[in-house]
């Protein structure tokens, strides 16, 4: 990514892509190449300790995994979140999705970088109206991880970034349209 000159980068991560999304800015911009925006979604901020970033599902929570789910929990739950788009998944890839999942997770809840990690570039927070799992006021933290901070709350529940189509786009596209930061360390 390095090699990209001075073409825009914009990050995104959802949930547990975020905690990735985030590691990649500060990483870029320790290095001097700053993203042009990291735009995090339904996710907790990386500095606080898993037990606390990552809560058990609620009930009626809809795409939650966690490290209390066992694998047959795991499978309900990939299931589901597939069959509300449509989609079958014959079992042998279901097999294999648990264990990724579970694999996501174990690293998940090991990641703790204790403090916030600056990532020399503007961070836009999309947070959901139904998410039963991360609400608005919990994106606000975000806000010490960048060079200037915006909230967008729309429509949906957890995993409506799926198929949120437009409206996520222009969240992305309204970011991407910032000029590239300066590389300046805090």
């Amino acid at each position: 990514m390095l090699g990209l000159g001075d073409a825009p980068l914009v990050l995104f991560g959802h949930c547990m892509g975020a905690l990735s999304a985030h590691a990649l800015a500060a990483e870029l911009f320790e290095r001097g190449k700053p993203a042009t925006a990291l735009v995090v979604s339904s996710s907790r901020v990386p500095h606080l300790p898993p037990e606390q970033r990552y809560l058990p599902p609620r009930p009626g929570a809809v795409g939650v995994y966690h490290m209390s789910m066992d694998q047959p929990r795991l499978r309900e739950e990939i299931s589901r979140v597939m069959a509300a788009q449509g989609v079958e998944v014959p079992d042998e890839l279901l097999g294999i999705a648990v264990r990724v999942l579970d694999r996501d997770l174990d690293m998940c809840f090991g990641y703790s970088p204790g403090a916030v990690a600056p990532t020399g570039c503007p961070v836009h927070a999309v947070a959901w109206s139904d998410d039963s799992d991360v609400a608005a006021h919990e994106m606000l933290a975000w806000s010490d991880y960048g060079t200037a901070f915006c909230l967008s709350v729309l429509p949906g529940h957890k995993m409506s970034f799926i198929d949120a189509g437009e409206e996520l786009m222009d969240v992305i596209r309204s970011v991407s349209s910032i000029s590239r930061p300066t590389a300046q360390k805090r």
